[in-house]
């Protein structure tokens, strides 16, 4: 994996270009931290190229709150913790406006397949 400022892609692309057809992925660089990720994709299927980008963004998500859960200790609760939980959040989120339907549902179904898949 190679590393670019996003000056030196601004003021030199094609060599830039050539770095990801070599190494397939390149790093940006802006202000000496890396802001973002270019990776080389099929002229024939890019888009299962970004399919596996987001299932990857996602996995690494998921284990992120996974691991704030452990570190608060949030992973001990119960079901019916949970469950209390998120009713409450609901509750005041509806009276605010902010929560849809769906957003609601699929809140709900994350926590409990979430819980679900620590007990076994």
């Amino acid at each position: 994996m190679k590393f670019m400022t996003v000056r030196g892609l601004g003021g030199r692309p094609g060599q830039g270009w050539n770095q990801l057809a070599h190494e397939c992925d390149l790093v940006l660089i802006s202000n000496g931290k890396p802001v973002a990720i270019l990776s080389a994709v099929s002229e024939d299927n890019p888009e299962e190229s970004f399919s596996a980008v987001r299932r990857a963004s996602a996995v690494a998500a998921v284990e992120k709150v996974q691991s704030h859960s452990i570190e608060t200790g949030t992973d001990k609760l119960s079901l019916e913790d949970i469950t209390t939980e998120v009713k409450a959040v609901r509750t005041a989120k509806r009276k605010c406006g902010l929560l849809s339907i769906p957003m609601r549902l699929s809140l709900g179904s994350f926590l409990l397949s979430a819980h679900k898949e620590k007990l076994s």
